[in-house]
């Protein structure tokens, strides 16, 4: 082989390593697992029950987003004060009692206790409205460690950041659509513009 041969696939090797994403580590992939579980997804649909009923209803139903927010802030729903799930603890909570956050006082044991059980860190039930879910020890490890991200620097989902939000949309720009789909593009930039 040529030294000029050997160069140019060294240099496709060297490009497409670099244009390669970074492999995802078991921390990422433990974090997404979590994301999903959060946002009531996943692969597995995992019930979820009221304390003092048997009714069994499906995480995708009661997500933990849907009470505690897609940020995991807390707030109120349903007058129930719901508390913060954001780590490190803000200082701050939900209820302006200035309380730890609720994930912040445990470790993954207790958690997984909480999640399935409804029994608090110092060992008292957790509010009935708080769903009791059949999660596998993964499965709460998965969502203990998205909590836990959810205050990292990166941002777990693509186009998220604290400061930005990056949308996008599929719109036709060459063939017979064009016309509708630059339309469409210049209202939602319009759009943007008057928001931001």
């Amino acid at each position: 082989m040529t030294l000029l041969r050997v160069l140019v696939v060294l240099s496709s090797l060297v490009v497409a390593t670099a244009a390669a994403p970074p492999p995802e580590t078991p921390r990422d992939t433990l974090v997404r697992a979590g994301r999903d579980l959060y946002r009531g997804a996943g692969p597995r649909n995992v019930t979820a029950r009221l304390e003092g009923t048997e009714l069994l209803v499906s995480h995708r139903q009661m997500r933990c987003a849907q009470c505690h927010g897609a940020d995991g802030a807390g707030g109120t729903e349903g007058g129930v004060v719901v508390p913060t799930l954001q780590w490190p603890a803000p200082g701050v909570g939900a209820d302006g009692s200035g309380e730890a956050s609720a994930v912040a006082r445990y470790d993954e044991a207790r958690f997984m206790r909480a999640v399935a059980q409804g029994v608090g860190s110092e060992g008292r039930p957790l509010s009935s409205v708080m769903p009791r879910f059949d999660v596998t020890p993964r499965e709460a490890a998965s969502l203990f460690a998205y909590l836990r991200a959810l205050a990292d620097d990166r941002p777990v989902d693509p186009g998220i950041a604290t400061d930005r939000l990056r949308l996008g949309a599929v719109l036709p720009l060459s063939g017979s659509l064009a016309a509708q789909g630059e339309a469409v593009a210049a209202t939602l930039r319009a759009f943007a513009d008057t928001v931001n």
